[in-house]
């Protein structure tokens, strides 16, 4: 892994004009000018991870940027689950950056998986930089990197999970939104699941409150279009699978 270059001073508001208006809306001044370095200090490397907030020395808010391509978000959901890290909440934003290259910035809320009362360790975003540079650069399977035995198993017994559907004419996407009883891994199931379907996540909202998981993908087919028709019953047909694989413990296909 390329060592990142040295931060430099990083223009806010330019690096906020490329970001889509929710990324405006959402976010301040200082936070904004927090996740212009990171992607600043990307370089050239495909991914960089840093703390975009701390609560006495420990993360509290991740920043991941990275390239754009097919199977970079379960990559970046099996880097945070080999280490013992649970996302609480995720905003992810699609951008073109310098000479014109598409660019995930993902800013997530997080905590540890096995224990939420116990803080994660310092420097732990170093580690989750080293996985992620093994499964993109390497070209490691997701297989490769596991969970810790630490944590919890997915919860037996009732599970609700429901989808739906809209179409944003103006963005020319379809937004899929799924409410489910949380479980340690579940966005690493529902990307790789969309990675498989071979559609293109735009965007991303999630959040958990009170056991349940609200996650809002804005999505599109890798020519643009929309997801409709008889592709999305197919589509939560797999998701359930996926997500049922999960629960009873069925390993994964080795599709990345």
């Amino acid at each position: 892994m390329s060592a990142p270059p040295s931060r430099a001073r990083t223009d806010a508001p330019a690096f906020a004009a490329t970001m889509p208006a929710g990324y405006r809306a959402s976010f301040g001044l200082e936070e904004i000018s927090k996740h212009a370095e990171v992607a600043a200090s990307r370089g050239a490397a495909p991914t960089h991870v840093d703390v975009c907030r701390a609560e006495d020395g420990a993360p509290s808010c991740l920043c991941v940027v990275a390239q754009d391509a097919p199977g970079m978000l379960p990559k970046i959901s099996a880097a945070l689950v080999a280490h013992d890290i649970d996302i609480v909440s995720a905003d992810v934003f699609r951008r073109m950056a310098a000479g014109g290259e598409p660019e995930l910035v993902d800013v997530l809320q997080v905590r540890r998986a096995s224990d939420p009362s116990r803080a994660l360790d310092a420097g732990v975003e170093q580690l989750v930089a080293q996985t992620l540079a093994r499964l993109v650069e390497e070209h490691a399977p997701l297989d490769a990197v596991r969970p810790p035995p630490s944590v919890r198993p997915a919860p037996r017994g009732a599970y609700d999970v429901t989808f739906r559907f809209e179409d944003d004419d103006a963005a020319g996407t379809t937004t899929l939104s799924i409410e489910a009883t949380d479980s340690p891994g579940l966005l690493l199931v529902v990307t790789r699941a969309l990675f498989r379907a071979d559609l293109q996540i735009v965007g991303l909202r999630a959040s958990t409150r009170e056991g349940t998981v609200i996650d809002r993908f804005e999505l599109s087919e890798r020519d643009g279009k929309p997801v409709q028709g008889a592709r999305r019953f197919e589509l939560q047909t797999a998701l359930l699978a996926a997500i049922e694989d999960a629960r009873s413990g069925a390993p994964a296909d080795p599709d990345l």
